[in-house]
């Protein structure tokens, strides 16, 4: 398969960047000569960069992460009230950065899959509903406190594997 390539935008300490997800062959996202995400502050600056490339995005719109609200969240305590989508977005994503730049920022024991099972679950529960099943994860101190740890350490993964000078 073809890879295809997606603009994606996220806001980081109040400033709004771009970078490119690519997915159908293998998922990841495009690193600059020094192997970091190559990030730009314009759309302009991003298109430049991709020409040179020979890359062209797909027509989609923009997936967005505001990475503030996010470190909003992991100021509190961990609590079941956060957005399910967001993080299985923003889980998802530091997943394709680790990959991309060889980085970890996961265990890959039990615990954390169950909890990534629960998010992602949590934010597609179709499957359940069309066989007349409400699926509502229960949150227990642990499940919470792994999420919180996870995300936390994803997020440190992204802030030290961009190149915003790309």
């Amino acid at each position: 398969m073809m890879r295809k390539y997606y603009l994606c935008q996220y806001r980081l300490e109040k400033e709004v960047a771009c970078f490119v997800w690519f997915g159908n062959e293998k998922d990841g996202v495009l690193l600059s000569a020094d192997g970091r995400v190559a990030c730009f502050k314009s759309l302009a600056m991003l298109r430049l960069f991709l020409r040179g490339q020979d890359i062209t995005l797909e027509d989609d719109d923009p997936a967005f992460y505001d990475f503030d609200v996010l470190e909003e969240w992991l100021r509190k305590e961990p609590t079941s009230s956060f957005d399910h989508d967001a993080s299985l977005n923003i889980w998802n994503l530091f997943t394709d950065v680790a990959a991309s730049v060889n980085g970890q920022f996961e265990s890959n024991d039990e615990a954390t899959r169950r909890v990534y099972d629960k998010v992602f679950w949590g934010d597609y529960p179709a499957p359940f509903h069309a066989i007349g099943y409400e699926y509502d994860p229960e949150w227990y101190t642990d499940d919470l406190a792994l999420l919180h740890k996870t995300l936390k350490a994803g997020l440190m993964l992204f802030k030290s594997s961009i190149n915003l000078s790309a």
